[in-house]
C-alpha cells in the first residue's frame, strides 16, 4: 500500500520551485489508502514559497492522459485562505488551471482535487 501523505498542509510535498522555475509532478487523486471507500475525497498539496507580484501557473492536464477527473485547483495562503480556485480552465475540458499574482510574500499551497471534494479543509 502506498503511503500517501501529501494531503494536508502539514504534509504537503515541497516544490523547492525557483523564480522563473517550473515544477512537475504527476499524480493519481483518489490514490489514498486511508480513502478506499471514498477515494474522491483525495486531495493533493504542494508547497511553494513564493515574493510578492510573483505570478503562479497551476495546470491540470488528466484529459491528455484519457482521465475522467473533473479536478479542481485551489490555492491557499498560509492560513489556509483561499487565494483563488479554479474548477475548468473553459467549457471544452474538465481540467482546471489557475493564474494570479500573490500580494504578500510567504508559503502558498495549490490543492489539487476532484469536484466531489470542492471545499475541503486543507489542514483537515
Amino acid at each position: 500500500m502506498i503511503d500517501e501523505t501529501n494531503d494536508t498542509i502539514a504534509n504537503a510535498v515541497v516544490s523547492n520551485i525557483q523564480p522563473n522555475g517550473v515544477f512537475r509532478d504527476a499524480g493519481q487523486i483518489g490514490d489514498n489508502p486511508d480513502l478506499i471507500a471514498e477515494p474522491g475525497l483525495d486531495v493533493d498539496l504542494i508547497a511553494v514559497a513564493l515574493d510578492a507580484g510573483d505570478r503562479i501557473v497551476a495546470d491540470i492536464d488528466a484529459s491528455d492522459i484519457g482521465s475522467t477527473l473533473d479536478s479542481v485547483l485551489t490555492l491557499f495562503d498560509a492560513t489556509g485562505a483561499i487565494v483563488t480556485q479554479n474548477d475548468d480552465e473553459n467549457f471544452f475540458t474538465r481540467d482546471a488551471r489557475l493564474e494570479v499574482v500573490v500580494e504578500d510574500s510567504g508559503l502558498y499551497y495549490v490543492g489539487v482535487s476532484g469536484w466531489d471534494n470542492f471545499g475541503y479543509d486543507p489542514f483537515v
